[in-house]
């Protein structure tokens, strides 16, 4: 109420100058237009925040913690670049230096929204104006758009400019004559519009709506400890508190506080990071982290083999997103553009040295405000597209290739059964480093933690529970051979045992996903 009343006070006290003809010198004093100049400036150092946009630059500020080969705010959570071409100003728009800022100073910064900005955490702007604040300069400050009668484009402000102004231009105009511009100034009629004497203007690059400025973005994975877990193109994405470390041959494991949920690194082969995406040994888990898994599947259950393992630490300001990437790594959803070079670390089971295109996680935390966002991720995971055989056809396949310790090579005999590709599981089981089992009263086979019943299609692994693939395994024996073999489906070492298998030429070869 009592602002609105100040407004409609100075409307009034603007129609009694335009009818006294006194409108070019009309001035107030400084304390009837105080809170006027606070509604006029847009950008003053106690209304902006990290980052608002006006006019197609980032407008931000900060308290100095230190000035050295860069400026970096008391609480560390950003820097500002020295770009040789910014300008540094004081609040009354006086020309300063980077040496000129101190510790302690509370800053403005302005960043062309067009500009290139190095996606990094914390971030780091460069930007095209600092200016060092000073809460007693009674100084507004205002960016617009001026036509060529210097008015404003939201029609508030008319600046009477002089070439004896202060003027801060990257091109070699003269004098101010109509364009982008951030705007000092102190006192102003009370007219409608205000009219102004600037203490300073600096020009601005062109008419950007601002759709490229940087900005940080939520973060947005599972919360932390909790055991529900979600689907997420193709994966099992959960969280727990790790309770306690379980080891074993074949695989370690951890168990969430409750006991009731179990997560194994199978193999010893997941890919264990921290939230930023650093590399790390399963080792490196204890009790009473939280842990964040990615297990490929669609059904819940008690007991995982994650591909991934994320240790999780609140407030890293990280995000994460699992897309299919097209070929201009574009995520599926339209939402998120990669920009990506050799120095991202990169996970991968394949040969590839960085993502081309395909099913990904990438943790990433500053993106433009772009559509779509873009930014360069801080690590990138490459997932699974398909978890399954690759190449349906084995019919000229005539060995399996292993490399565990070595190349192994099996000798292999195409086998199909009611047209499902079938594989002797002994030889290339234990070519793989498992234990093979056998119980005579049960017709069971053991592989490891995984286990089934001959002529009976359903596959179990540790606390899993049992899956049908289609296909019972059967027991075979071969012209020349005395003895039966066991074989089972190509999909009980993609989809059980978590292996891919692809053909090239008389080959197959098996090989963690």
């Amino acid at each position: 109420m009592k602002n609105s009343t100040k407004k409609i006070l100075a409307t009034l006290s603007a129609a009694a100058v335009l009818a006294s003809g006194g409108l070019m010198n009309a001035y107030a004093d400084e304390a009837q237009t105080k809170d006027f100049i606070k509604g006029l400036a847009s950008s003053t150092v106690e209304e902006a925040e990290m980052i608002s946009v006006d006019h197609g630059y980032a407008v931000g500020s900060m308290t100095v913690g230190e000035n050295d080969e860069y400026i970096v705010s008391e609480d560390e959570n950003l820097t500002l670049a020295k770009d040789d071409g910014a300008f540094v100003l004081d609040a009354k728009g006086e020309k300063k230096s980077f040496a000129d800022i101190k510790a302690g100073d509370k800053l403005t910064f302005y960043v062309d929204g067009d500009k290139p900005t190095e996606l990094i955490y914390p971030p780091r702007y460069t930007p095209d104006v600092i200016v060092i604040e000073d809460e007693d300069a009674a100084v507004a400050r205002k960016i617009a758009v001026f036509d060529e009668n210097h008015l404003s484009d939201d029609g508030e402000l008319v600046i009477n400019y002089d070439p004896s102004t202060p003027y801060y231009s990257k091109t070699r105009e003269a004098a101010f004559i109509s364009g982008k511009a951030l705007v000092f100034y102190s006192f102003a009629t009370m007219s409608i519009p205000a009219q102004t004497n600037p203490l300073a203007i600096v020009r601005l690059n062109g008419d950007s709506d601002g759709s490229n400025t940087p900005a940080l973005k939520p973060i947005t994975t599972v919360p932390l400890g909790k055991p529900e877990s979600v689907v997420d193109h193709g994966y099992i994405v959960g969280g727990m508190i790790v309770g306690g470390i379980l080891t074993g041959r074949n695989s370690d494991g951890l168990s969430n506080e409750g006991g009731d949920l179990h997560v194994y690194n199978y193999a010893h082969n997941a890919c264990v990071l921290s939230d930023r995406g650093e590399r790390l040994d399963f080792g490196d888990i204890k009790v009473g982290d939280h842990i964040t898994y990615y297990a490929y599947g669609d059904t819940t259950a008690d007991c995982y083999y994650p591909e991934l393992i994320v240790v999780e630490k609140e407030g890293s300001g990280v995000n994460r997103k699992l897309s299919v990437f097209d070929e201009e790594l574009l995520s599926d959803d339209g939402e998120l553009k990669l920009n990506v070079n050799p120095d991202i670390p990169y996970y991968s089971k394949t040969r590839e040295a960085t993502l081309i295109s395909g099913k990904a996680l990438v943790f990433y935390d500053v993106t433009t405000r772009s559509i779509p966002a873009q930014t360069t991720p801080l690590a990138i995971v490459k997932l699974a597209d398909e978890p399954f055989f690759e190449n349906g056809d084995l019919s000229g396949v005539e060995a399996f290739h292993v490399n565990k310790d070595g190349d192994y090579y099996i000798a292999y005999t195409p086998v199909t059964v009611d047209g499902t590709q079938m594989i002797p599981v002994r030889d290339l089981a234990e070519a793989l480093g498992f234990t093979v089992g056998w119980d005579g009263e049960t017709n069971t086979v053991t592989v490891g933690q995984a286990s089934f019943t001959i002529d009976t299609d359903s596959y179990s692994f540790a606390k899993a529970a049992p899956r049908s693939l289609g296909q019972a395994p059967v027991l075979i024996t071969l012209p020349g051979e005395s003895s039966a073999r066991t074989y089972v489906p190509v999909s009980f070492f993609t989809d059980v045992l978590g292996y891919t298998v692809t053909v090239s030429g008389n080959t197959a070869t098996v090989a963690m996903q």
